[in-house]
């Protein structure tokens, strides 16, 4: 019964009237001559005729309005219905977003917090499909970058196209992604109709750039969009302290003598850089290990002032030539680590190939007990290492392992800084 009722609710006006007048002629054929037998005793074919006609006159307009009577009543149930899910909705999100802002204050780690964005936008909107790109401090570095279910090929054209994102060529990333999006699906869920892609800016503090959410729908409404943008507003700006705590976190974690990073930090952003490299293998990095030549010996010589300022040299000539997402630290007495973030094997080659250059016209200036001014050449033992080659958790080891080789190969030509 319910079910033809919510047909008749989906019939127009002219579709009500027919049914009513078919409803009037069936049962005026089927109650006309019992009413007839019943006053008159026996059927005369004129008077049947005549009593069908008063009693289809009769009960048409009765039909008429009770079917209409039920379909509008249906009509505002089903407004309710919607009005009452629409609220229900706008709860949630408004909750989402509650949620979320104590959420934000409450994780540490950027990639978490991301983590969570992505999480609440895919509870709300589950047919859409997201991505989140934190951009680092050159054009086409990436900082981090998750996404809920796209596809090898979309991730991988966002990660190759992340300068022209940085650069806010939305367009022309969106043209090309709406042409190798693969027919009308995404890991196996169909579109409706083919997705289109919508790319948001997130903005910092006056305006600066820090990411962009990319959004893959069959379609998005302006109220989705409003709501997104709300989402976008609250992530920005928590996004922005994230990193602004981490460039403090940077600030706290130096080496008193040489400016660079501690091994502490730095263990801590490499953790971050492995788990990015494992969750998506296009956004790789590099590693070199510079280790000094014969600083014991300068130590047990000239004395550790001097071995101190040989340590100062090397780390203000790999300052010179490091760019500024690079992450240079002091991993020991006289060992040296450079992370370099979106640095393929090659690229991490040509770094290493600038130090050597560099250190051709390298000296330490020492004076003697004898107030003789020595001047010693530096040498190093540089060892390299990319995620493109290695497992990203082994690449700080085969660096290391590759400046051992270097460093061996050193020691068996210059025997006198052993």
């Amino acid at each position: 019964m319910r079910r033809l009722l919510e047909i008749l609710a989906r019939l127009k006006l002219y579709q009500i009237f027919l049914v009513s007048v078919f409803s009037a002629v069936l049962l005026a054929a089927l109650i006309a001559p019992q009413i007839y037998r019943f006053i008159e005793g026996e059927i005369n074919t004129g008077i049947h005729v005549a009593t069908i006609l008063s009693t289809f006159l009769v009960t048409t307009p009765l039909i008429y309005l009770y079917i209409l009577n039920i379909v509008r009543l249906l009509e505002h149930e089903e407004r309710i219905k919607k009005a009452n899910a629409n609220t229900r909705w706008k709860n949630q999100v408004f909750r989402s977003l509650l949620e979320l802002s104590v959420s934000m204050h409450q994780t540490e780690e950027l990639p978490a917090l991301i983590d969570k964005i992505l999480a609440t936008l895919k509870d709300l909107y589950s047919d859409c499909e997201f991505a989140v790109m934190i951009h680092g401090n050159r054009p086409g570095m990436i900082r981090y970058f998750a996404t809920t279910s796209l596809t090898d090929k979309e991730k991988s054209y966002l990660v190759d196209h992340a300068a022209q994102l940085a650069q806010k060529e939305f367009d022309t990333v969106v043209e090309v992604l709406e042409q190798i999006t693969p027919g009308n699906q995404t890991n196996g869920k169909n579109f409706v109709q083919p997705p289109t892609w919508t790319i948001l800016p997130m903005h910092g503090r006056g305006q600066n750039l820090i990411g962009t959410l990319v959004i893959k729908a069959a379609d998005i409404d302006t109220y989705a969009k409003e709501i997104m943008t709300l989402f976008l507003e609250q992530i920005s700006v928590a996004t922005e302290n994230k990193l602004l705590a981490i460039e403090l976190e940077k600030l706290a974690n130096t080496d008193a003598l040489t400016g660079a990073y501690n091994r502490t930090f730095f263990e801590k952003e490499l953790r971050r850089y492995v788990q990015a490299a494992y969750r998506n293998p296009d956004i790789y990095f590099s590693i070199l290990v510079i280790d000094i030549n014969g600083l014991k010996e300068i130590n047990d010589k000239f004395g550790h002032a001097a071995g101190d300022q040989l340590i100062i040299i090397v780390s203000r000539l790999l300052m010179g030539i490091i760019r500024e997402a690079d992450l240079l630290t002091r991993f020991g007495g006289d060992e040296f680590v450079i992370l370099c973030p979106n640095t393929n094997s090659h690229q991490v080659h040509l770094i290493e190939q600038q130090i050597r250059d560099k250190e051709k016209s390298a000296e330490v200036i020492i004076q003697s007990e004898d107030s003789d001014t020595i001047k010693i050449p530096v040498r190093m033992s540089i060892g390299t290492a990319c995620s493109t080659d290695s497992p990203a958790d082994q690449v700080i080891s085969r660096a290391d392992a590759s400046m051992f080789e270097d460093k061996e190969a050193f020691y068996n030509q210059r025997s006198r800084y052993r």
